[in-house]
């Protein structure tokens, strides 16, 4: 038996017995680890905030929020029920649907974080591209049934892969290797953001191009916020793995402080192991780098932190960091595009972990833990210990084999049903992907109205350079972005939807062929000199941007328009700070 697991059979009032089984530090030890799970939720928003272009931001919180919101009306409806009701044939629960008065009201709050955790991992997959709505519907069936029945098999006494023996704490499957199989799909069903890995653009926003593809390199989130959002779902980690020990009394607080000891060791040695490996590949240490490894490091040892030594932690950190960073330059070959890293850490390191669970899972002084009633005389259930150990302690690789059993299953099932989500809804009419326009002004802009000050401004800039370039060449793309993103602006969304529709009828009519080169020429020279301020190289920017704009006045002067438009956007290049961009216009933003 492992930790984690409700004992729920041949129980007739499953609510009475818990809560007075369940001492009130328990039950204070459960509410405090639920809430320390929750709070990753911030981390997951400020760490897939930080690696999107700025323009998205806000989508990605709006996003994160929602996925607790929407999680706890589908776990409340069915989603508990599915995961802990009567067991039908080892697959699924039938029964507690709508819970009140009989439920174990701790247990669920602690469980529906687990939950949520889950469904917030494809946030990061289809970060900029996926429509809002399409999400919420794919987050709400993650936590409505994707999640719960896995959990049923994992978690549930009389589910079939718990009953074979299968070892997991703390969700290193149930959690992550689900999370990052969805995560997956939604990669290659969605395609690489424009302007990168690639992506084509089309043809009427051909012109625009060069300066696409740099913003994804030089405006692309905030350090900051990928470190910092690192941080909380470290700390908050050790609320998800210790918490899984359910209580503290009868010997449970000797396995959570085994728990918090392998998990801050498999951290530790992740992040250091990952962050050589990420330097050795690139030669600079990134933010980016430093945050996948730790918490790969994380994942490697969620599923064993309570039958690991610490040596064996450190092993399966570092193992699973290692693989999740080399896993980054094979993703970008195959042109899966991950803005937040999400298949490194919760696929790929999460596999490697279950894997390290199989070979190094034993028996500790950690299992003398109550975890059910005797039917019989009302005396306490101990944890027997594991009924399959791993290969180092004579248990030979029976136990490596349902671990990775468990893991194709888990893939699989998660794999299967995002597909048919979306599948389902392509085939209904439904786009799933943003229009290519929507997706260069960004979502915050399309979806949430926000930012209108800075959006009026780009638009008119865009307006004036257009006018004088060609007015009539400029009609129809000016008429597109004026009527649009003013009605999302002002609120009125249902103007803006008609235009947009279901992907179609918002494609820009194409311009002739000398027009586009003349903007492309115009646009190159904006590209060129924004880099040359970036990097520091101010004489050569300030050759460009010294002349009188005054000169706008003239319909004719078009580097004046120019040299406007790059002095709105980068502000005063005197002030631009001297090494920025030397990472990033390398090219190599991943990770």
């Amino acid at each position: 038996m492992t930790f984690g697991v409700l004992n729920t059979t041949s129980l007739e009032d499953e609510h009475t017995i818990y809560t007075e089984l369940r001492e009130p530090g328990d039950t204070a030890w459960l509410i405090s680890c639920g809430t320390l799970v929750l709070t990753m939720q911030g981390g997951f928003a400020l760490l897939e905030s930080g690696s999107v272009r700025l323009n998205n931001t806000v989508n990605i919180l709006v996003k994160n929020t929602f996925d607790l919101l929407l999680g706890g009306v589908a776990y409340w409806s069915l989603g508990w029920g599915l995961a802990y009701g009567k067991s039908w044939g080892g697959f699924i629960g039938t029964s507690d649907f709508f819970p009140d008065k009989d439920l174990d009201h701790t247990m669920w709050f602690f469980q529906l974080s687990f939950a949520a955790t889950a469904s917030t991992i494809d946030s990061g997959a289809c970060a900029e591209r996926m429509r809002l709505f399409v999400y919420f519907g794919l987050s709400f069936f993650m936590t409505l049934f994707t999640y719960p029945v896995v959990c049923h098999w994992v978690w549930h006494s009389e589910g079939w892969l718990y009953t074979m023996g299968y070892v997991d704490l703390a969700g290193v499957s149930v959690v992550h290797l689900l999370g990052g199989g969805s995560a997956l799909v939604c990669s290659l069903m969605l395609g690489p953001r424009m302007g990168k890995l690639g992506y084509p653009i089309p043809e009427e926003l051909e012109c625009v191009k060069k300066q696409l593809e740099l913003s994804h390199k030089v405006f692309a989130g905030e350090p900051v916020h990928v470190l910092f959002g690192s941080m909380l779902l470290f700390f908050g980690w050790f609320g998800f793995n210790a918490g899984s020990t359910l209580g503290l009394t009868n010997g449970g607080h000797v396995a959570a402080g085994r728990v918090v000891f392998t998990t801050m060791i498999g951290a530790s040695f992740g992040g250091c192991v990952g962050s050589i490996v990420g330097y050795a590949r690139s030669k600079i240490l990134k933010p980016g780098t430093i945050a996948c490894a730790v918490l790969a490091g994380l994942v490697a040892v969620t599923g064993g932190a309570h039958v690991m030594t610490g040596t064996e932690a450190a092993f399966s950190g570092a193992l699973g960091s290692a693989f999740a960073i080399l896993s980054i330059d094979v993703l970008q070959k195959l042109k899966i595009d991950d803005a937040v890293g999400v298949l490194p850490v919760h696929f790929v390191a999460a596999f490697v972990g279950n894997f390290c669970t199989g070979l190094f899972a034993h028996n500790t002084e950690s299992f003398d833990v109550v975890i059910g009633v005797n039917e019989i005389d009302g005396s306490p259930l101990f944890n027997g210990g594991l009924t399959l150990e791993g290969p180092f302690y004579g248990g030979g690789f029976k136990l490596v084999a349902v671990q990775l059993l468990g893991s194709i299953v888990i893939c699989a099932w998660s794999i299967f049903l995002t597909y048919a989500y979306l599948k389902l809804l392509l085939l209904s009419g439904v786009e799933i992907r943003v229009n290519p326009l929507e997706e260069m002004v960004g979502l915050d802009v399309i979806e949430h109205a926000t930012d209108k000050f800075k959006q009026f401004k780009h638009m008119t800039d865009m307006q004036i350079m257009m006018a004088r370039l060609n007015p009539s060449r400029a009609k129809t793309l000016s008429e597109h972005i004026t009527s649009t993103i003013l009605s999302q602006a002002d609120g009125d969304m249902s103007k803006s939807n008609k235009q947009r529709g279901k992907g179609k009828g918002s494609r820009i009519a194409p311009t002739e062929q000398g027009e586009h080169r003349r903007v492309k020429r115009m646009h190159s020279k904006v590209q060129s000199t924004m880099v040359n301020l970036a990097k520091g190289d101010n004489v050569e920017a300030l050759s460009f941007l010294s002349a009188d704009l005054s000169n706008l006045k003239d319909e004719d002067d078009d580097e004046a328009i120019l040299r406007s438009t790059v002095l709105s956007e980068s502000g005063d290049p005197t002030t631009t700070s001297g090494n920025t961009v030397d990472v990033l216009a390398s090219g190599d933003s991943s990770g």
